[in-house]
């Protein structure tokens, strides 16, 4: 029989354990780091509220998986695709508490030191500075973040104080330039959906440089649930609007990533672009679907890395979605790869994992991970 002393003892362990930066995840075969001009990592619904401490939190598991990720090769970017904060957003009376748990605490690693109100939440990050990666964390809100009225406000402007390298839009929609070509447009889905004003989408899209072009948002333009594809929190017209502000624009894009449901999806949108979905991050939602646009799904926690991969006419984005296994308190297992899709200029694309001698396999030429 275990007594309490030792039972406390092995709980002590097991959460020094978790608490520590976990080991790189094995490499994917494609593509080589060698190969790699930028790279941003992306997920979404992160915010669930922690009710039996963090290591028993399944954001936790997914973040970890993030870190082990980016300690296997070193990102530029980690993208919140919204619902940063349950039910009701983000509100004053709670502000530490939930920075501490949805934000410090989880993204450690990734946290820049240094904000004007970063010791209040030093006990939640713990890392010191040289084991940590700071990276910008760019956040676009989703109709959670909505809900509290304060909480937009307080996304914007409050959480900077405490995180300094945390970035959400101050408009509905914002242009971040990277050096090596690809821009990411942050927009405001909930905003577009309740009152259907897509200028300043239009603006950030015209002004974008390319010629790579990333669309980030909450809401995805198409989803592997059995409803219209232009569907989003029953409204109709969402994935039209988007597409026509885009023509408005004259511009291409060629990825869109965004949360919302609860799992992990690749689908072909019949042209230059490909919706992914990163929408695990802290909950998990069964999917079933019959889709034929559908390339990928699966109800699994996880998130998405994107990679511009090569140079000159070769160049191409690859897209490519993580699955993380969580079993508290023990340490998360390795990130575990289980789609991969090249995305060219041109939208033609290929599955990786269905080809990987690099035989170009159209995205349409056939399903994996279909539950």
């Amino acid at each position: 029989m275990v007594s309490p002393i030792h039972r406390l003892a092995l709980l002590l362990v097991l959460a020094t354990a978790c608490a520590t930066v976990p080991p790189p995840s094995e490499a994917p075969s494609w593509p080589p780091a060698s190969e790699v001009q930028l790279s941003i990592l992306t997920v979404g619904d992160t915010g669930r509220r922690q009710h039996l401490g963090p290591y028993f939190h399944l954001q936790r598991s997914v973040a970890r998986g993030l870190v082990a990720e980016d300690r296997r090769h070193p990102s530029d970017a980690l993208v919140l695709l919204g619902d940063n904060f349950y039910s009701s957003g983000l509100e004053s009376d709670e502000l530490v508490k939930r920075i501490r748990q949805n934000v410090a605490g989880p993204y450690c690693y990734f946290v820049a030191p240094g904000g004007p109100r970063s010791q209040e939440i030093g006990r939640a990050c713990r890392l010191d500075v040289e084991q940590r990666h700071p990276l910008p964390i760019y956040a676009v809100l989703g109709n959670h973040d909505h809900k509290a009225p304060e909480s937009p406000k307080l996304q914007r402007e409050a959480v900077p104080r405490f995180v300094p390298n945390w970035h959400v839009p101050d408009g509905r929609a914002a242009t971040v330039e990277f050096e090596e070509g690809v821009s990411l447009i942050l927009f405001d889905s909930t905003l577009l959906l309740k009152d259907e004003d897509d200028a300043e989408l239009v603006e950030a899209l015209r002004k974008s440089r390319g010629p790579w072009r990333i669309l980030a948002s909450h809401h995805p333009l198409a989803t592997a649930r059995d409803y219209p594809a232009d569907r989003a929190e029953g409204h109709t017209g969402y994935r039209e609007q988007v597409l026509a502000a885009i023509a408005r624009a004259g511009v291409t894009v060629q990825l869109a990533v965004s949360g919302h449901e609860h799992n992990l999806q690749v689908i072909d949108m019949d042209g230059p672009m490909v919706q992914l979905v990163a929408g695990s991050g802290s909950k998990v939602r069964e999917l079933k679907t019959s889709n034929p646009a559908v390339r990928f799904a699966r109800d699994v926690a996880g998130f998405a890395r994107i990679d511009l991969v090569g140079g000159g006419s070769k160049q191409q984005l690859v897209a490519s979605l993580f699955s993380t296994r969580h079993v508290p308190p023990l340490p998360a297992p390795r990130p575990r790869l289980v789609a991969q899709f090249a995305i060219s200029r041109e939208g033609l694309s290929r599955d990786i994992l269905a080809s990987p001698s690099g035989s170009p396999v159209p995205i349409g030429g056939q399903v994996h991970g279909q539950p």
